[in-house]
């Protein structure tokens, strides 16, 4: 299995330092750059899988070079790095394609769970060409590992689903893989060349996310000196990744129940509506029927979104796939690390069988 080669390009030599130590000793291939001149220099002596990148640099911005990767290798992913208060500039450049952004300070185990994803999407984008129509027999599909019968209904909805327009919530504890099944319906349908933006509610403070998804005319507000569109707008063709919805305001989540019926938006400060053609995927961790209930989820944008409802059931209830994600894991690691380690003792899988997992897939992966 050939190492992950991942490019860090930033002018401070204390962030591309540590960057390279933490993933160096993950096993991956580290390469650095002080600008955008460099990294284009070293982009043209190898290709890289991944691209982490600050927001500001000496020669351009993390802007231009994401937009020359997206251009030049549209399978390279690109993570930016970004100072708090920069949340605007950041959002931008998920809608060039970048596919997600880390904000300074960070912990290296912050980085490492976002490489990981990154490179984990690229994966399954990868496996679209032998997987479309086919689920595998040894219990791993899509890059979703399990055979427990729960999890092969999971299978066989991304199948069916993954081709139409129907809207998709996603239900399920953190840590049981909900944005694995995202991805996997994104890259299974027929807008899988298209835009695939995904936003955090939660990450959004409250008085920009309206701004965010609908975007603005020059002059809506103060400081709003230039058109912008909105996430939706820009997810045109492809598919909208709302994780946590919930935490998404109520006159927002008013103004989403009439684009997502009427499939037509007004930007703050416009007069005139525009058509927008996408697909929504939502993903919440909560108990929908409690937010039903205490009013923080409306009913009719419940129903309107759950057009498909899959539920994520936590590893606890499906203990019989504990040995074979263990397995698969130690397998991924032990390639990818060089190590020989062949398999988990019987005492070792009883232990590990008896426990209830309360981080679910994501707390076993890294033990």
């Amino acid at each position: 299995m050939s190492r992950h080669r991942i490019l860090i390009v930033d002018d401070e030599i204390s962030i591309t330092s540590a960057l390279e130590l933490i993933l160096g000793e993950k096993g991956y291939t580290v390469e650095t750059a002080k600008s955008v001149g460099e990294a284009t220099a070293r982009r043209r002596e190898s290709p890289f899988d991944l691209v982490l990148t600050d927001l500001r640099l000496p020669d351009s911005d993390g802007i231009d070079l994401l937009t020359r990767v997206k251009d030049e290798t549209p399978e390279t992913q690109v993570i930016v790095m970004t100072a708090h208060g920069s949340i605007e500039i950041t959002i931008e450049a998920i809608k060039r394609g970048a596919y997600y952004y880390i904000e300074k300070p960070f912990t290296p185990e912050q980085v490492l769970m976002l490489v990981e994803r990154a490179l984990q999407y690229s994966a399954i984008k990868r496996e679209n060409l032998t997987l479309k129509h086919a689920l595998s027999d040894d219990g791993e599909a899509f890059g979703i590992i399990g055979r427990n019968a729960k999890m092969r209904q999971i299978h066989e909805t991304i199948r069916t689903a993954a081709p139409s327009d129907a809207s998709v919530l996603i239900e399920g504890e953190s840590g049981t893989g909900k944005e694995l099944i995202a991805t996997a319906l994104h890259v299974q349908s027929n807008r899988s060349q298209r835009p695939f933006i995904c936003i955090n509610c939660a990450a959004i403070p409250n008085e920009l996310i309206e701004s965010e998804l609908f975007g603005y005319r020059k002059g809506a507000f103060t400081g709003a000196d230039r058109d912008k569109r909105g996430l939706i707008d820009a997810a045109a063709g492809g598919t909208l990744l709302l994780d946590e919805i919930a935490e998404m305001p109520p006159h927002l989540q008013t103004k989403l129940l009439r684009v997502l019926q009427e499939r037509r938006l007004r930007r703050l400060g416009d007069e005139q509506e525009i058509e927008v053609d996408f697909r929504l995927i939502s993903i919440t961790n909560r108990d929908t029927a409690q937010m039903i209930q205490d009013c923080t989820l409306r009913k009719d944008l419940y129903f309107r979104i759950s057009t498909v409802k899959i539920k994520v059931v936590p590893l606890r209830e499906r203990l019989d796939d504990v040995a074979l994600l263990a397995e698969r894991f130690l397998q991924r690691y032990s390639e990818k690390y060089g190590k020989r380690i062949l398999s988990i003792s019987r005492a070792a899988f009883s232990l590990l069988s008896r426990y209830d997992w309360p981080g679910n897939v994501r707390e076993l992966e890294s033990v």
